[in-house]
């Protein structure tokens, strides 16, 4: 395959978590950069890049499907695998013409380049980097700027492929973290959200005690940025120093994504969690006292391996007990190469499935319940996208996903009254209104 005189057009698409999306921004970067461009909606691309995720079987088959996809829509095209499910290694790499795992990803755009000029299939380890994907919020095309900020985990959770494929905890500098704030904000962007595989082992590998919390409060003194959000950080990992800035530091949102998983302490140690059910009910209670309005939100897994029905109900009264008001629930799935996919006691998939509705059911009622107390409170709203005439999606800063009336700029933040609650699919909506 040879470059023309035409311009080369590309298209990577995009399988898991926001650190793979903020991966995908930086490889968009890098290949404007070396001056190709991105294919239109129905464009044949030149270069077909699937970056990908492997945490469970499902994301295998979504990526397999997207590779196939892509060599039947595209047969001339360069096919490239990229992300998690290249690391561990898979069938789909059969079908692609570049084969990188996340180490190599800043390589990744030069390679594009050089196997454009010739024909033979490459692969490539690459020299670990520290972390790849700075610089990345300006193509995301959203009123929020994701920053990656660490990446990698130091943990080993039974149910969990990520440290296989991603490596040990790596961690950006301060100053550099603070120059893509400054960065973002400068380019309009109102909130950012600090991300990250395992946020709250920032600053382990630096030195000096560094952490989080430093980062935070360095992040708030030293840019103007409008709004700052942190994804999910671990119970363990909540400081007494985190919780502080954020009841006392209005630009850092009041908003806590913390993974529970279980609420059985037989279940957590199974699942090789270190706390226990009591911790995580102190470390939420402690957050929900200190901080005003805040919103909690977390995972579970539903049906793993040796979950018994109390062990379930267990997690039921967990959220009942604590100040969660939001859930992200999952079926537990066998994950090969995982400690949790040999345990004895598998759990049948419709004892799975039908916990985890039971779960999610719960969670529904909890929020709803909480956009509902919303009503008739003044709240800051940053304006998302337009999703009609003088319609607007947006959010607050404590989460909650808003429906705005009116005439409004994307990417700025307005102080409304929240008029009341309209169900609406996904657990419902809040309105509001002119003054």
């Amino acid at each position: 395959m040879s470059l023309s005189k035409k311009q080369k057009s590309f298209r990577v698409q995009t399988v898991g978590c926001k650190v793979n999306q903020v991966d995908s921004a930086a490889l968009v970067r890098d290949l404007r950069d070396c001056g190709l461009r991105e294919a239109g909606k129905d464009e044949h691309a030149d270069v077909c890049v699937v970056n990908s995720c492997t945490v469970t079987i499902g994301a295998d088959r979504d990526v397999r499907k997207k590779i196939s996809r892509a060599r039947r829509e595209n047969p001339e095209s360069l096919i490239v695998l990229t992300g998690c499910l290249s690391s561990e290694g898979h069938s789909a790499q059969e079908d692609s013409d570049i084969v990188v795992g996340n180490e190599g990803k800043p390589l990744l755009a030069r390679m594009i380049m050089d196997k454009l000029k010739e024909d033979s299939k490459t692969s490539a380890a690459g020299a670990r980097q520290k972390i790849y994907g700075g610089r990345a919020w300006n193509v995301f095309g959203r009123a929020r700027a994701f920053i990656k900020v660490q990446d990698g985990c130091n943990w080993n959770c039974a149910y969990c492929i990520v440290p296989t494929v991603r490596g040990k905890s790596r961690s950006r500098e301060v100053a550099e973290v603070i120059e893509d704030v400054r960065g973002a904000a400068a380019e309009g962007f109102a909130e950012v959200v600090l991300t990250g595989i395992h946020i709250g082992l920032y600053g382990n590998d630096l030195g000096e005690n560094r952490g989080l919390a430093d980062l935070v409060h360095a992040i708030l003194n030293d840019t103007d940025i409008e709004r700052l959000r942190i994804s999910s950080i671990e119970p363990t990992e909540v400081s007494e120093n985190l919780i502080h800035i954020m009841a006392t530091r209005p630009r850092l949102c009041p908003h806590f994504h913390i993974p529970a998983q279980s609420g059985d302490d037989e279940i957590l140690r199974r699942m090789g969690r270190p706390y226990t059910r009591d911790q995580f009910l102190k470390i939420t209670h402690q957050i929900a006292d200190q901080v005003p309005g805040v919103l909690i939100g977390t995972d579970l897994i539903a049906g793993f391996p040796g979950e018994s029905e109390e062990a379930f109900q267990n997690s039921l009264r967990l959220v009942e007990e604590s100040p969660i008001k939001h859930l992200h629930v999952f079926t537990y799935s066998e994950r090969p190469g995982t400690r949790a996919a040999s345990m004895p006691d598998q759990i049948e998939p419709q004892v799975r499935r039908h916990r985890c509705n039971r779960l999610r059911e719960v969670g529904r009622k909890k929020f709803n319940a909480f956009k509902k107390a919303q009503a008739g409170k003044r709240c800051k709203i940053l304006v998302i996208k337009k999703v009609g005439e003088n319609c607007f999606e947006g959010l607050t800063r404590n989460y909650l996903p808003v429906l705005m009336k009116g005439s409004f700029e994307i990417a700025r933040e307005y102080e409304l009254l929240i008029r009341g609650y309209e169900e609406k699919k996904n657990a419902g909506i809040l309105v509001t209104g002119p003054e």
